[in-house]
């Protein structure tokens, strides 16, 4: 989709010219941290809170952003009365022309906000309310960040940071909210910088975050969930931040500045993952379940959330401020069946829904749980999430140093394990006919993030291949169903007799199209020349394969017979339009 780039920033988001004035009473006393006296200035002078270009400094920051940008060494419950009453005076000021400048920055129509009575002067126009909220949202600065942003800004206040943003947010216990209220409040939290970051994604910025911050990401997911979503101009959600503090190398910023020991660091940083992880498949799950009971679908012309797509940066057309685009980024999920689950469609109906989503209803046990049943849009495209909470430093991080405790080898409650799960993760399917570069891409198998993750969580637990769940699903038979054909020979090498011990896979072409999968697989790392830690290549594991299709072979020597068939088949001048599916399938794999 061809995304006009010329709306993502209106005119009247571009920073305020501010004239070469000296900065007003008001901010020279915020400058000294004279508070009292600040909260006199407040009272006295209303006025200089406001957000034309005079009452700036600057950086374009008004009084409100320069409170909240300039006091990070204090902890943030000191700042809050400061706060309401900034918030307090933003509402005794006619707002009525407070954004009308010409080209130098000087003001068209001077508004001096001077505090009015009960009575307006004209009664045509009355004055015009709600200055706590559009204070609050102005962005009128090179970075285009609200007072919220700069409190969350490079991990933001060390201390009190979730009851700063209380207060900027005017939450008060005391009170019950208005329903206007609650959609300001919503709409501030909603606001992109001019990298289209949220304040959760400045919240993840910390390199070793504190208690503070897995506070505030609570707070913060809390009243907007969507922000879990929200992708930065490079596509970045808050969960890859904490995750690229994991991954990163030594050589690079994150890793030098974690270098030496560093586990309670990593630990830290994995904890925010986890909690990032939880929150982003508890709301996946709860959208999924809201679609599923008003009948939604998703298409490509529609955003999962029902917004209708329109472009990268969600844009409001009543207000001056950038937001976040709710649409999911087209999750689009395959509607084509598959050679391999074509072979099963006979199968009773209860059957092929035990298989697939007999884990739809249920807590995730852990946090490789929960990052089996993400969807594949939403996690990093080169499957850097699973690999790692799959690996063993990530259940080290869980356990502890010395545990030989594995994430891997936790079932849950129907007896998935992370496999069953990954397995049985429809958006992860590389069978769609509909996409040209998702068949071509389905060749190399060794190369796909799918191949990776499924080989990784083998390795780690490798019982799971024969291990089938409460509802007698093995691996492999979670697999064909799902559409995972690029991992077929990892689950068959490793478990051969799962083949045999599935009624379903007791057919002549779901077994020649095994067989297909084991040989394409053998023969593309023949191709690639891939070497194993050792540098001797992967001879062991190119004699597996071998060594199973073999056994295969041996114990259904008949599938020699149906190839021999489809192979005179294929040699006809004009075959005909009614193919078998290994036809099919070896018509696939030469392209």
């Amino acid at each position: 989709m061809n995304h006009d780039t010329s709306r993502r920033c209106r005119p009247s988001s571009e920073p305020v010219p501010i004239p070469p004035n000296p900065p007003s009473e008001l901010l020279q006393l915020l400058s000294s941290k004279s508070w009292p006296a600040v909260l006199d200035r407040l009272t006295s002078h209303p006025q200089e809170i406001g957000s034309a270009a005079r009452f700036r400094n600057e950086r374009g920051y008004t009084v409100l952003h320069s409170l909240v940008a300039y006091n990070r060494a204090i902890p943030g419950e000191e700042l809050v009365p400061v706060v309401k009453r900034i918030l307090s005076a933003a509402e005794l000021i006619d707002w009525g022309s407070e954004y009308t400048l010409d080209t130098d920055g000087r003001d068209v129509n001077v508004n001096t906000n001077e505090v009015e009575g009960e009575d307006t002067p004209d009664e045509s126009t009355p004055r015009r309310t709600g200055g706590a909220w559009r204070l609050l949202m102005d962005q009128k600065n090179k970075s285009q960040w609200s007072p919220l942003h700069l409190a969350f800004v490079q991990g933001g206040y060390a201390f009190g940071k979730v009851a700063l943003a209380k207060s900027l947010l005017q939450m008060d216990d005391e009170t019950e909210d208005q329903e206007d209220d609650i959609k300001s409040r919503e709409r501030v939290l909603q606001l992109v910088d001019r990298q289209n970051r949220t304040m959760l994604h400045h919240n993840c910025e910390n390199l070793a975050p504190n208690d503070d911050s897995f506070e505030a990401a609570h707070f913060l997911l809390s009243i907007c969930p969507a922000m879990i979503f929200a992708r930065d101009s490079k596509g970045n959600t808050p969960l890859n931040y904490t995750l690229s503090r994991l991954t990163d190398e030594a050589s690079t910023r994150s890793g030098i500045a974690l270098s030496g020991d560093g586990f309670e660091e990593y630990r830290r940083n994995y904890r925010m993952l986890k909690l990032l992880v939880s929150a982003m498949e508890r709301e996946d799950r709860r959208r999924h379940n809201h679609e599923v009971e008003n009948g939604v679908q998703n298409s490509s012309n529609d955003s999962v959330n029902g917004v209708s797509e329109t472009n990268e940066i969600g844009l409001n057309t009543e207000t001056t401020t950038r937001i976040i685009d709710h649409s999911l980024n087209d999750f689009e999920l395959a509607e084509n069946e598959s050679g391999l689950t074509a072979a099963l469609r006979n199968a009773p109906q209860h059957e092929i829904e035990t298989a697939t989503t007999n884990n739809a209803d249920i807590t995730p046990h852990n946090i490789l749980h929960s990052a089996c049943r993400l969807r594949k849009q939403l996690c990093p495209q080169n499957g850097s999430l699973l690999l790692f909470i799959a690996s063993s430093k990530a259940s080290k991080y869980e356990y502890g140093k010395e545990s030989t405790k594995k994430l891997a080898a936790e079932p849950d409650e129907n007896g998935n394990y992370a496999l069953h799960l990954f397995l049985s993760n429809e958006s992860y399917n590389t069978n769609s006919e509909k996409d040209e570069m998702v068949r071509k891409e389905a060749k190399l198998c060794s190369s796909s993030q799918e191949y990776r993750i499924v080989k990784e969580l083998i390795k780690v637990n490798p019982k799971t291949t024969s291990v089938a769940n409460s509802n007698n699903v093995l691996p492999l038979r979670l697999a064909m169903d799902t559409g995972l054909r690029n991992v077929i020979s990892l689950l068959v090498t490793e478990y051969p007799q799962a083949v045999f011990m599935d009624p379903k896979l007791d057919n002549i072409k779901v077994f020649a199209e095994i067989l297909v999968c084991i040989s394409c697989d053998s023969a593309e790392r023949v191709a690639n020349n891939e070497t194993d830690n050792t540098g001797t290549g992967n001879k062991n594991e190119e004699t597996t394969c071998f060594s199973t299709m073999f056994f295969l072979i041996k114990s259904r020597p008949d599938v020699v017979v149906y190839g021999v068939s489809v192979s005179k088949l294929l040699q006809e001048p004009q075959p005909s339009p009614k193919k078998s599916m290994f036809a099919k399938m070896s018509r696939f794999w030469k392209g």
